[in-house]
């Protein structure tokens, strides 16, 4: 299995899936089912999850903010710098 190098949202064919929950929900819920399938696989916890952890968000807001670079121009970042 090759994981993807980041989860944005456009990355969940939303249209194929038939649930009540929200778009933001289910990729919450696919990401914790993954994380914790691949640290089963590797034998370690991942250590931090920037992207649902707000006080490492604000950090690398800092970060871009003081490198003068646009986080929305890092695909990586684009879908969860808000």
């Amino acid at each position: 299995m090759k994981l993807a190098a980041f989860d944005a949202p456009q990355t969940i064919p939303w249209s194929a899936l038939y649930t009540r929950l929200g778009r933001d929900d289910v990729r919450r819920e696919l990401r914790f089912a993954l994380r914790t399938r691949v640290a089963d696989d590797r034998g370690a916890e991942f250590t931090q999850n920037f992207q649902e952890d707000p006080g490492i968000l604000r950090g690398v807001k800092e970060l871009f903010t003081k490198a003068k670079i646009d986080p929305n121009t890092v695909p990586e970042y684009q879908a969860v710098m808000k």
